[in-house]
């Protein structure tokens, strides 16, 4: 198959700092791909290296198949037919919207009459038509953030990088750009590579999702691969909210797992790995977590019980989260449920689910 855009082995070293080591990345054309992680974790530097702002101390990019970097050197950044957008806008205050976005394309002498109707053409895509006469720097954050989108856009790159272009937005007004964002990108078919350190921007939002820590792609997948089936516990955690409990393998028959997780509690899983006698992690998501008053159910095949005792309820609107502990335990469980009806703390409890909902991690590496 050939790629749009391919990382090979890509390692970026600052002195004694591993910034990257040996990343893989392949995009198809069209595809949009978030780099998701913690701050400091590479995903801003692996996107600086496809722009050609730096390059790479061991590995190779290629745009096409075409060799554009590696630890020789590469093409400069304006012929690599890139779009970006920054996180903190970088409009040009002293121009009009009209001529920030006309600029790369006067930069790349494009005719007068093209520019015209290119640049009218882009601002209403990403609906700034009729802001063309306005100062840039009196519009608000999340018009100069469609400026920059637009200028990004306005010569027809093959491949869009994005920068962590919502952070400095408000939270309603980033919910609305993250599905304009996507939106403008399928209608344009432009390969995306977006970098944010936001779950639900990445899980709403691409095609694949990138997981990254300490300069290391930890999992790549669909949104959905990446929130139900984790690779480890750092995937498990950082997306999404998590039970992760450490765990004892008890026995296995067939695809299905009994794991110990404390004194007197057993839980099945299925689909689970042979790891017979061996310490893993168990990972249940909260909302997976059926809460009961008393002892309301009991375990039963595909079912999962688990008696506790509530000792925090968070009211959060649309959902409440109990904090939940199992006497005789260090055991804390974290339970996302429908408001309608609240249980009050030192309410006992039982906690259900099942098998299906359980998910078997490695032990994190020490």
């Amino acid at each position: 198959m050939s790629y749009k855009l391919e990382l090979n082995n890509i390692v970026r070293n600052y002195g004694s700092f591993q910034a990257l080591k040996s990343i893989d990345l392949q995009i198809e054309e069209g595809e949009f791909i978030s780099l998701l992680g913690p701050s400091g974790c590479g995903k801003s530097t692996t996107i600086r290296l496809v722009a050609g702002l730096d390059n790479p101390t061991d590995g190779e990019i290629r745009i096409d198949g075409d060799l554009v970097s590696s630890a020789g050197g590469g093409l400069p950044p304006e012929k690599r037919n890139i779009g970006m957008v920054f996180q903190s806008y970088a409009v040009w205050p002293h121009m009009t919207v009209f001529d920030n976005v006309a600029f790369p394309l006067k930069m790349a002498g494009r005719p007068k009459a093209e520019i015209e109707s290119q640049v009218r053409k882009t601002l209403a895509l990403v609906g700034l038509d009729g802001f063309e006469t306005r100062s840039a720097t009196m519009l608000s954050g999340g018009q100069q953030q469609r400026v920059s989108l637009a200028r990004a856009l306005a010569p027809e790159p093959a491949i869009l990088l994005l920068d962590e272009p919502l952070s400095n937005l408000d939270a309603k007004l980033r919910e609305t750009m993250r599905f304009e964002i996507r939106a403008i990108q399928q209608r344009v078919g432009i390969t995306t590579i977006f970098v944010t350190h936001s779950q639900e921007e990445a899980l709403t939002m691409s095609d694949r999702v990138a997981v990254m820590n300490g300069g290391i792609i930890q999992q790549i997948g669909t949104p959905e691969e990446i929130y139900h089936r984790p690779k480890n516990g750092f995937v498990a955690g950082f997306v999404g909210l998590a039970n992760i409990l450490p765990a004892l393998a008890e026995s296995c028959a067939g695809d299905r797992l009994r794991l110990q997780i404390a004194d007197g509690i057993s839980i099945v899983c299925d689909h689970a790995p042979d790891l017979d006698g061996k310490r893993c992690q168990a990972m249940i998501r909260p909302e997976s977590i059926t809460v009961s008053p008393g002892d309301a159910l009991e375990a039963s095949g595909d079912l999962n019980s688990v008696r506790g005792v509530i000792d925090r309820v968070s009211f959060g609107g649309n959902v409440v989260d109990y904090f939940i502990t199992s006497p005789g335990t260090d055991l804390t469980w974290r339970a996302q449920t429908n408001p309608k009806k609240l249980l009050a703390s030192g309410t006992e409890v039982t906690m259900t689910f099942g098998a299906d909902d359980v998910r078997v991690l490695p032990l994190d590496p020490k």
